[in-house]
């Protein structure tokens, strides 16, 4: 009885009991579940970009993605884009358009690039220089090159 509670409680998917049973929770949720929560931090005036850090800190690239969409107020599929890109200067330039230091940026990408299978793709130099351009009090400009750079992609 006690293997049997295991396996529910895991939705083993070798599982003869699933037949007839809710699918487990899809990934789908999970990101609404985080959109829910940046969106709440947002209004609270909680949401800062230390809080893009802390979520890959955790392993919660769904989180990060929700945090940095917000932050910039960029569409979803352009920070999907940006962390699936074969340039990781799209994400430079998404991370300082919200006021990322950066001497953060590289660690935001080594931690990206861990829990996305090595993406975003490019030179991590290339991408820190994308900061070079722009000051710390011209993160509006950095989003605007955000915008316009990932809408030729």
């Amino acid at each position: 009885a006690l293997a049997e509670a295991v396996g529910d409680a895991r939705d083993d998917p070798g599982s003869t009991r699933m037949a007839g049973r809710l699918a487990p929770i899809v990934k789908d949720d999970e990101e609404k579940t985080d959109q829910r929560l940046i969106a709440k931090l947002h209004a609270a005036g909680q949401l800062r970009p230390s809080y893009l850090l802390r979520a890959l800190r955790e392993r919660k690239l769904s989180l990060f993605r929700a945090a940095l969409a917000t932050l910039g107020d960029y569409p979803m599929a352009d920070v999907k884009k940006a962390i699936e890109a074969n340039r990781s200067e799209m994400l430079a330039l998404a991370c300082a358009g919200v006021g990322v230091d950066r001497s953060a940026f590289p660690t935001i990408l080594a931690h990206i690039r861990e829990l996305n299978g090595g993406r975003p793709l490019g030179d991590s130099d290339r991408a820190r220089r994308a900061f070079d351009v722009f000051r710390p009090d011209q993160a509006n400009l950095a989003a605007a090159a955000f915008r316009r750079a990932i809408g030729s992609v």
